[in-house]
């Protein structure tokens, strides 16, 4: 990095210092930035201790092993673990480009400002945080200096390699959507071979870790990776410079003059679906809800196993409502809100407010019942729990769409939807906290009044037929989510313009 370089980095970091202190957002959450500044602390205290006893958790997980050998055989279930953490939450570093067309700023200079950013994540410290008390009373006392240094320096070059990997396919992902499959695959094989073969992987990548720090001059295999990295990353950035790039790539799938509306058998209310979804697949934050989304669906492979549905109906029905609903939940908290930058235009536009909340309402029935369907196959391990789920879903479709849809006409807090999801608590305000009390709370109370009379089946099927009733008068509960949002209508807008 030459000189020129270093001042144009320390003349951008001033301009997204200033940015972010200057910006609405953060002068009207001076409280909540202090309480999680106190959270952020409190944890990495944690995280110091957990690195200080480190050695004493493995001495009592694997007796008889040293605890620096045994912590470097299961290193590499961290860094798969990390790598999906860090491409699903850690938020891509931005920087807002038209200011500085007009100025003599090289675009690779931007583009190494960028990069040089990412490194200075959350998720490259943390780790790090353990990693240091744990070289210093473990390594350090039972090899030596040299080795424990080189042992530390390996993982730290590895965490940042795992840094520009994940940012690498981040960004190939708003390109490639379908990378994400590719991912979760090699993640689950990699897990699968080496749990099928003894640990054969790990162990091997444990021995590796220990031959390099045994041998400091094997450090350089890491570091190129790290300069591997790197380079794919910013080779890519360079590659999409241009807008241009990915519109000359596109191919024409539909004939001239016809819409390319995915759902333009439904009307409007198909098109104002598609273009929600698009809205979600194009941007980061709601992108990131909806994958999270689909992995919470896996808690249920933690639970139905060593909870079985005999041991009581309600604890299985709050986790049907919430694994048919994850999607719902996790996107309508903040309905309304997705769309504030452009709010004003739909208030405006050729349809009617009640179009727009009907479209809202089939897409999260669709929501619920792609969930509803991924949860079949935990019925294999209780058939009940098909029945559980279904009432679960009937209910969420019925009654709580609509509860949804009412408390968001409170969501007054505009957001940017092209920032990460991961500490991001920009729109988030007490509806949210609320919102999960009705939805989960009121299903799980007319189950336990039921249930008191000593028929906890009837208590379900109460459930569902709520939902159903709710289902087959979804229209006149649409009416009165209308009347509610042309209640809120000019408070809406207020917020959203107002920031």
């Amino acid at each position: 990095m030459n000189r020129s370089f270093n001042a144009v980095f320390l003349r951008i970091s001033g301009h997204q210092w200033k940015e972010t202190i200057r910006s609405v957002y953060w002068q009207k959450n001076i409280a909540i930035n202090i309480i999680l500044g106190v959270f952020l602390t409190y944890f990495l205290l944690n995280l110091v201790f957990l690195g200080l006893f480190l050695g004493k958790i493995l001495d009592a997980a694997f007796p008889g092993s040293d605890p620096v050998v045994a912590f470097s055989g299961i290193i590499l279930y961290y860094f798969i673990a990390d790598f999906v953490l860090r491409f699903l939450m850690q938020p891509s570093p931005v920087i807002s480009m038209v200011p500085y067309l007009h100025l003599p700023v090289k675009r690779n200079s931007v583009f190494h400002f960028l990069l040089i950013k990412s490194a200075f994540s959350l998720f490259n410290f943390f780790p790090l945080v353990i990693l240091l008390p744990f070289m210093l009373r473990n390594i350090i006392p039972a090899y030596a200096a040299a080795t424990g240094l080189t042992w530390f320096l390996t993982l730290v070059l590895l965490i940042f390699t795992s840094n520009y990997i994940a940012f690498f396919f981040r960004k190939l992902f708003s390109i490639k959507p379908a990378i994400i499959i590719l991912v979760a695959v090699v993640a689950a094989s990699l897990v699968w071979v080496d749990l099928s073969q003894d640990r054969l992987i790990s162990l091997r990548f444990g021995d590796g870790l220990m031959y390099i720090a045994q041998h400091p001059v094997w450090v350089l295999l890491p570091a190129f990776f790290l300069f591997l990295s790197y380079n794919l990353s910013w080779q890519f950035l360079h590659q999409q410079r241009y807008m241009e790039v990915k519109g000359r790539k596109e191919r024409l799938y539909y004939p001239a003059g016809r819409s390319r509306n995915l759902f333009e058998v439904f009307g409007r209310t198909g098109t104002l679906v598609t273009l929600e979804i698009k809205m979600i697949l194009r941007n980061t934050r709601p992108r990131t809800y909806l994958f999270m989304s689909f992995f919470f669906l896996l808690y249920g492979l933690l639970i139905y196993p060593k909870h079985p549905v005999s041991s009581g109906y309600g604890m299985m029905l709050f986790i049907g409502l919430l694994l048919t609903g994850i999607m719902m939940i996790q996107y309508g908290q903040l309905v309304f809100s997705w769309e504030s930058s452009f709010f004003d235009r739909l208030c405006t536009a050729n349809f009617s407010t009640r179009a727009y909340l009907n479209a809202k309402f089939w897409l999260f029935f669709s929501f619920n019942t792609i969930t509803f369907l991924i949860t079949l196959p935990y019925a294999l391990f209780d058939f009940r729990i098909l029945l559980l789920n279904l009432a679960a879903w009937l209910f969420n479709c019925g009654i709580n769409i609509f509860l949804i849809l009412f408390l968001g006409t409170y969501n007054t807090k505009r957001l940017d939807m092209s920032k990460g999801a991961f500490f991001n608590y920009e729109g988030v305000t007490a509806v949210q906290f609320i919102l999960i009390l009705p939805v989960i709370g009121l299903p799980v109370l007319i189950y336990w009044v039921i249930s008191l009379a000593g028929s906890p089946e009837a208590g379900i099927i109460a459930i569902g037929l709520a939902g159903l009733a709710g289902l087959l008068f979804h229209g006149r509960l649409i009416d009165r989510v209308t009347r509610q949002f042309l209640v809120r209508k000019q408070k809406i807008l207020y917020g959203f313009r107002n920031g």
